[in-house]
C-alpha cells in the first residue's frame, strides 16, 4: 500500500517517485512536482497523432470538448513547435558554431 499525501484540498496515495524529472526549461533547476490524476479537474490532454490524421483528430477533440463543456474554449498546440520556441536561441547558437 502506498503512502498517503495531502496537497491543498486533494488527498491521494503516492504510487511512484521519479528522481530529477525535468518538466520545465532545461535552464531551470529541477524542482519538486506532484502529478495528481483527477479527471474532473483536467485542463490538458496530450495526444500522439500520425501526421496525416492531425486535422481529423483536432476536429474530433474539438467536438468532444464541446459536448462535455459547451462553454469551454478548445485550443491546441504542437509540442515540437513549443519546444522549438523555447530553444530558439540555443538552435541559433548551435548553427553559428557549426
Amino acid at each position: 500500500m502506498g503512502t498517503a499525501f495531502v496537497a491543498e484540498a486533494d488527498t491521494g496515495t503516492i504510487v511512484g517517485v521519479v528522481k530529477n524529472f525535468n518538466f520545465a526549461s532545461l535552464h531551470s533547476n529541477v524542482e519538486p512536482l506532484v502529478i495528481n490524476y483527477n479527471p474532473y479537474r483536467a485542463t490538458y490532454l496530450l495526444e500522439k497523432v500520425k501526421g496525416n490524421e492531425i486535422p481529423g483528430t483536432i476536429q474530433f477533440l474539438n467536438n468532444q470538448v464541446n459536448k462535455l463543456s459547451p462553454s469551454a474554449k478548445f485550443t491546441y498546440t504542437f509540442i515540437d513547435e513549443t519546444l522549438d520556441k523555447l530553444y530558439t536561441s540555443e538552435n541559433r547558437m548551435s548553427q553559428v558554431f557549426n
